[in-house]
């Protein structure tokens, strides 16, 4: 199999316009045509409106703790830490970055996501950041919180893999599909939705039912 993230053999990252299942269930946004982000971008923003992205997450009851602890992480990482977004799933002993882009970066095919075609490649891992944060995870538990993110789309996650090579994704249907991690994910390429920093969600969130109530404490 090719090597991935090369000149030759770009990622494709998964756009913000494809399919936010949970979002649409918890919120009704992008249940009609319009898609998510056009509906989102039709919102009027707040007058006053501080912590956004914060408040956005607290404020949704169909989040789990794990869900919470991982969002606050992550805005923390791109908002304080001016980390790149490129994590690894797993320990980075267990990795060797040569096996992903090419000359230390990953190289995309979509500019309008990143308007230089390119990203640097820094070998941390989201795995030994959560554990050192008291977030008792593992690669199994990142992967199943980030699709849930994803979904409620906090943020956009793609799998560096041969999966999302910009060849094996074309003429590919995003919005009316929903592209997740899937269990052997080791690479993923994360951005926040800065959409949750300038429009208030909090009213929007539909309860949750008992049985799904029940699931969030298990």
């Amino acid at each position: 199999m090719a090597k991935v993230g090369t000149q030759d053999n770009p990622i494709k990252l998964v756009p913000d316009v494809s399919q936010r299942l949970l979002l649409a269930e918890a919120t009704g946004i992008g249940v009609d045509d319009e898609g998510p982000v056009t509906v989102i971008s039709k919102m009027k923003e707040p007058v006053h409106g501080y912590d956004l992205y914060l408040k956005n997450l607290m404020r949704n009851p169909r989040l789990n703790c794990m869900d919470l602890r991982l969002g606050f992480l992550l805005f923390d990482l791109f908002e304080n830490d001016y980390t790149e977004a490129t994590f690894l799933l797993v320990e980075k002993s267990s990795y060797r970055m040569s096996k992903v882009g090419e000359d230390g970066l990953l190289y995309l095919h979509d500019k309008r996501q990143v308007s230089t075609g390119v990203e640097f490649l820094e070998k941390q891992s989201l795995l030994e950041i959560a554990r050192k944060s008291n977030i008792g995870t593992d690669q199994a538990g990142l992967i199943a919180t980030l699709n849930r993110l994803h979904s409620y789309f906090y943020i956009t996650c793609t799998e560096i893999s041969g999966v999302n090579t910009a060849s094996e994704k074309k003429h590919f249907d995003y919005q009316t599909n929903e592209v997740l991690l899937s269990n052997e994910t080791e690479v993923v390429h994360i951005r926040l939705n800065d959409r949750f920093t300038k429009y208030d969600f909090t009213r929007k969130w539909r309860k949750p039912s008992k049985s799904e109530q029940s699931c969030l404490l298990t």
